[in-house]
C-alpha cells in the first residue's frame, strides 16, 4: 500500500509531517521495521474517509503489512465507493460485523476449496458508522456477516472501544485470521500491532503496558 505524507499543524512552526500508514511523525517512522506476512485469506478493509488520518486508526496498518490486503476507501468526497473488490464470483466473502443474526466465523467462512478463495471483509470506522456502512454498502447486502467469540479481550487498545467485547480493525483482522487457520499471518500482524501501538503511546507520554494474556474473544467492530 502507497505510503501518503499526512500533515498535523503544530502549536507552533509549520505543520509536522506524518508517515501515511504508522501515522508516527515522519523522523520517527518505523514502517521499515515492520514485519510482512502472507495469509491465504484475503483481508478487505473498507475505510471511512474520517479515519484516514487518524493517529489510532490501525486499518491501514493490515494493508501495508498483509501482502494481498485490499483497503476501500469510503465516503471519501470526490471519490465514488469502489465495490469491485467484493464482487469477484470466484471469492467467499464474510463481512465481520456482529449484526443481529450473524453466525461464527468459523460458521460463516466456507471450507477452502480449489479454485476458490476465501475473503474477510471488515468495516474501519467508529461503531455508529459502520453500522450505517453495514446497511448503506450495496455490494455487502448479500453477503453473509460473521462475529467474534463472546468476551474479547484488547490486547492493544489506542482508544477507548465503544463497549465490551469490540476491538480496533486491525486486532479483529488478526483474530479472524487466526480462527481461519492462518495463524503465522495472525502473529505477524499482532507483531506489527505492538510496534506500532507502542510507538503510538510513547508519543503520547504513557509508557506501554505489557500485552495482556489473551482470553476469550468477542465480537468485534473495526477501529
Amino acid at each position: 500500500m502507497p505510503r501518503r505524507r499526512l500533515e498535523k499543524a503544530g502549536r507552533d512552526g509549520p505543520p509536522s509531517p506524518r508517515c501515511g500508514v504508522c501515522l508516527r511523525f515522519t523522523a520517527g517512522c518505523i514502517c521499515a521495521q515492520l514485519p510482512h506476512g502472507a495469509a491465504g485469506v484475503r483481508v478487505v478493509i473498507i475505510q471511512h474517509a474520517q479515519e484516514r488520518k487518524n493517529p489510532s486508526n490501525t486499518g491501514r496498518l493490515v494493508g501495508h503489512v498483509i501482502a494481498g490486503a485490499a483497503l476501500l476507501g469510503y465516503g471519501v468526497r470526490g471519490e465514488p465507493f469502489d465495490g469491485r473488490a467484493l464482487a469477484d464470483p470466484r471469492t467467499d466473502y464474510v463481512v465481520l460485523f456482529p449484526r443481529p443474526g450473524a453466525a461464527s466465523v468459523l460458521e460463516a467462512l466456507p471450507s477452502a476449496r480449489p479454485g476458490r478463495t476465501r475473503a474477510i471483509v471488515l468495516l474501519d470506522a467508529t461503531w455508529p458508522k459502520a453500522q450505517r456502512m453495514a446497511q448503506r454498502i450495496a455490494e455487502l447486502r448479500a453477503l453473509p456477516f460473521a462475529r467474534l467469540p463472546e468476551n474479547a479481550a484488547p490486547r492493544f487498545a489506542l482508544r477507548k472501544p465503544p463497549r465490551q467485547g469490540h476491538l480496533g480493525t486491525a486486532e479483529a483482522a488478526a483474530l479472524a485470521l487466526e480462527l481461519a487457520g492462518e495463524g503465522g499471518a495472525a502473529r505477524t500482524l499482532r507483531k506489527a500491532l505492538a510496534a506500532v501501538a507502542g510507538e503510538a503511546l510513547k508519543e503520547r507520554g504513557k509508557t506501554p503496558a505489557a500485552p495482556r494474556t489473551r482470553q476469550s474473544h468477542g465480537g468485534s467492530n473495526a477501529r
